[in-house]
Formats: structure tokens, C-alpha cells, sequence
């Protein structure tokens, strides 16, 4: 070889080996997945945190027109039967509690057995409680939970 030409100079230089990118690409990708997932648990977190204030606040408004007796004893306990079944995401409430709720059997069978009471006697002297309204509540929240 001819060492005055330049490019022949360059002819026995040795490139070095690629560089390994394969720990760098994981990295990202799974940086990307978590940051993906974080993402979506917001958006889910805040989607039921939304139901659950628009459950709650059908309930306040139910008990507000029952109280300023826009509404009588009758269609506050439907009302709040159904924003219970909504809330809890039930196509029926039946005195069977549902999965989620299976610890609290008895308190739920009690609360429908009032609600049925209060829903379908014509003249049911049983008032509406601020234990039964407290229950929903606390179901409503529980829902949106689980």
C-alpha cells in the first residue's frame, strides 16, 4: 500500500463496534409503560372521584326537596333507592347484598327492608332517618372505591 495517498492511510483503521443501545431501549420502554399507566390511574381515579361527587350531590339534593317538602316521604326513599342502585353500579337492589358489600349482609338487608317500606306502603308512619341517608352515603362511597 501506497502511504502518500491519504484514503489508503485510512484503509487499515479499524471502526470501533457499534454501540449496544438495548439496556437504554428497556429503559425507556418501561419508563414509558409506568409513566402510561400512572396516567391512565389518574384519569380513572378522577372519572370515579366524579361519580361519586355527582352521586353524592343527587343524594344532598334529594334530601334538600324532601326537607323544603317539595317532594314527599315516598319519592325521596325512590329517589335514593335509585341513586343507591346507580352509585353501586346494580341493575336491581334486592335484599342479597352485593359481592363488595357481603360483609355488611344484615345492615344492607335492614336499609332495603326500610327503603322498600318507605317506597311501597302508601301510609308508612316510619320516617325517613338520618341513619338510613348517612348508610347511602357511606355505600356511595364505598362504590366508588371498589
Amino acid at each position: 500500500m501506497n502511504k502518500d495517498i491519504p484514503f489508503n492511510m485510512l484503509a487499515d483503521i479499524e471502526l470501533p463496534n457499534e454501540p449496544n443501545w438495548y439496556s437504554e431501549i428497556t429503559f425507556v420502554v418501561i419508563a414509558s409503560g409506568l409513566l402510561l399507566a400512572l396516567i391512565v390511574w389518574q384519569i380513572i381515579k378522577r372519572k370515579l372521584s366524579q361519580q361519586t361527587r355527582l352521586a353524592e350531590q343527587a343524594l344532598d339534593d334529594v334530601i334538600d326537596q324532601h326537607q323544603s317538602t317539595s317532594i314527599n316521604q315516598r319519592e325521596a326513599a325512590f329517589r335514593i333507592a335509585t341513586v343507591l342502585r346507580l352509585s353501586l353500579n346494580l341493575s336491581q337492589l334486592t335484599l342479597q347484598a352485593p359481592d363488595a358489600l357481603q360483609h355488611e349482609q344484615t345492615l344492607w338487608h335492614k336499609t332495603i327492608q326500610q327503603l322498600e317500606q318507605l317506597r311501597y306502603q302508601h301510609h308508612c308512619d316510619t320516617p325517613l332517618s338520618p341513619e338510613l341517608i348517612q348508610q347511602v352515603r357511606r355505600w356511595i362511597q364505598y362504590g366508588a372505591a371498589h
